[in-house]
């Protein structure tokens, strides 16, 4: 069983006239999970939205609570009220801007990470507006790597790197790659492998390797981490010897995606909130289920005396990540062991 899985974005729409709010309410009937701001002077029960006195304060206050937002209004107003919240491409919300004659729908901020491209698009389509995308490398119609990072779900590790990666895309440059689990090999059709100490380059895996600047690293989400725990023990103790763990088997702690224990710890609180301040999932599993797991490398007769099984970090990355080898060992601290698997082979 699974629990904790990431919470579906909402979008927000702001709109600050009666044409408006027309065009709010036929993008509402389009798009999931949905809040509408109008101000107070225009808003009603009726209108089942939320009301603001001021437009900068209440777009400050709530711009990084939502995935994307939606302005109806002019595009001047929009960058000035956004241009103080902007932080970097990887962390601001989706922005787009629509007229209220519904000609175009401009993708502003964040377009490929953010999804605002996409968001535009969708939006377009609901009110039969044309989507203007002005992204270089949408308009030329070739690869973006921060877009198709995001379609495959990887970390990036280095964005700064990202604007000579997608330049030299851009020029069909040759760019070296090295992507042992072949995670981008569908993305980069055609492009050439090469090398060159300042040529973009870019690197796929979990492990932290010495790699040149102009390398780009992207962290596939490939690791889970089988912990066990005395009871009682906090958050940062486990925490703080899980990050030592992979740093000390050069594993990156940006490629974990699930933790994994017995269902004795279902409430346990320093694993759940671990698992919260990471947004990652945890997996529990049974003692019958921890049994069956093949690959253990340190079973315990002392932890079977007490939970029922051999080995409960071990089994637990085992299991979760569907494969019978492990990348790290049990690994013990006071109160925490701590054993990693990964989902794939290389």
């Amino acid at each position: 069983m699974v629990t904790g899985e990431r919470k579906k974005g909402r979008y927000a729409i702001w709109a600050i006239t009666a044409p408006g709010i027309r065009v709010a309410r036929r993008i509402m009937k389009g798009l999931d999970v949905v809040h509408l701001y109008l101000p107070g002077r225009l808003a009603n029960d009726e209108l089942r939205c939320f009301r603001f006195e001021s437009l900068k304060a209440e777009v400050a206050h709530l711009f990084n609570q939502y995935c994307g937002h939606i302005f109806i209004m002019a595009t001047g107003i929009v960058v000035r009220i956004i241009a103080p919240l902007i932080k970097d491409k990887t962390v601001d919300p989706a922005v787009v801007v629509l007229d209220e004659k519904c000609n175009h729908c401009i993708s502003l901020l964040s377009g490929h990470i953010g999804g605002a491209n996409e968001l535009a698009r969708q939006v377009a389509q609901i009110v039969e507006a044309v989507p203007v995308i002005t992204t270089a490398t949408d308009t030329n119609d070739v690869p973006s790597i921060d877009l198709i990072a995001k379609e495959l779900d990887l970390a990036i590790e280095n964005p700064g790197i990202i604007k000579s990666v997608n330049m030299a895309l851009l020029e069909r440059e040759t760019i070296e790659v090295f992507d042992p689990y072949g995670i981008l090999k569908d993305s980069l059709k055609g492009e050439a492998l090469g090398g060159g100490k300042n040529q973009p380059m870019i690197y796929v895996g979990d492990e932290i390797k010495e790699l040149l600047p102009a390398c780009l690293i992207l962290r596939p989400r490939t690791l889970v981490a089988g912990i066990g725990c005395n009871r009682g023990t906090g958050k940062e103790e486990i925490k703080h010897f899980l990050y030592d763990v992979f740093r000390k088997h050069k594993l990156s702690a940006k490629s974990l995606y699930r933790l994994a224990t017995i269902d004795i710890k279902k409430d346990e609180v320093g694993l759940i909130e671990l698992a919260a301040e990471l947004s990652i999932p945890i997996a529990f599993f049974s003692s019958d289920e921890l049994n069956e797991a093949k690959g253990l490398e340190t079973p315990s007769n002392l932890v079977e005396k007490y939970t029922g099984v051999q080995g409960v970090c071990e089994a637990a990355a085992l299991l979760a990540a569907g494969i019978n080898r492990l990348v790290v060992p049990k690994q013990v601290a006071k109160d925490v062991t701590v054993a990693v698997a990964r989902t794939v082979c290389m």
